[in-house]
C-alpha cells in the first residue's frame, strides 16, 4: 500500500491537504473524488459547487523494515522493528538492529551501544535516543518485567 498526498481545492477556495493509502494512484483519485464530493462537517457543513481541482503525489517512503523492505505500519510483516522503521539512509540500522533483537536487555544494549560508538542523548524512564554519524535510534516502551524495549526506530539526522 502507498500513500498519497491529495490537494483539494473546491471552488469556493476551500483548501485540504490530505493523506490517502491506496494501491494506486488512480484509486487515490477516487477516493479523493469521494471526499470532494462530500457535503457534511469536514467542508464546514456548507453548499459547494461540484466543481474541484485534484492534485495527488504520492509520498515517499523512507523506511524499511528489518529485512530491508519497504516499511508499513499497517502490513503485520512488514511493520518490524515496530516504532516507525528504519531509515533507509542510516549508516548504523545494522548496530540497532542487533541490540534490540539479539542484546534486548536495557543496560546490555547501553553497554553495546557505548562499545561501538554511540552516545546517549536522551535517558529517560520509557524512552532513551543514541545517536552515532547520521543515525539516531529511539528505543521506546521499556517493560521492567521483561526487560524488554517495545518500540525501536531510526531516523537519518542531517550534518
Amino acid at each position: 500500500m502507498k500513500e498519497f498526498n491529495v490537494t483539494i481545492d473546491r471552488t469556493v477556495r476551500q483548501l485540504r491537504t490530505i493523506t490517502i493509502k491506496a494501491d494506486t494512484e488512480e484509486m487515490a483519485y477516487r477516493a479523493a473524488e469521494d471526499i470532494a464530493r462530500k457535503n457534511d462537517e469536514e467542508w464546514n457543513g456548507k453548499e459547494y459547487d461540484t466543481k474541484y481541482k485534484i492534485e495527488i503525489k504520492e509520498v515517499q517512503n523512507n523506511y524499511i523494515d528489518r529485512f530491508g523492505n519497504p516499511y508499513d505500519s499497517e502490513n503485520p510483516v512488514t511493520c518490524w522493528p515496530a516504532g516507525g522503521g528504519l531509515h533507509k539512509d542510516c549508516e548504523y540500522n545494522a548496530d540497532a538492529l542487533y541490540a534490540y533483537y539479539v542484546v534486548k536487555d536495557r543496560y546490555k544494549i547501553a553497554d553495546y551501544l557505548l562499545s561501538k560508538g554511540f552516545k546517549e542523548t536522551l535517558h529517560g524512564a520509557d524512552e532513551e535516543i543514541w545517536q552515532k554519524g547520521n543515525t539516531e535510534v529511539t528505543y521506546e516502551c521499556y517493560d521492567t518485567e521483561t526487560h524488554l524495549w517495545g518500540y525501536m526506530h531510526t531516523e537519518a539526522i542531517e550534518r
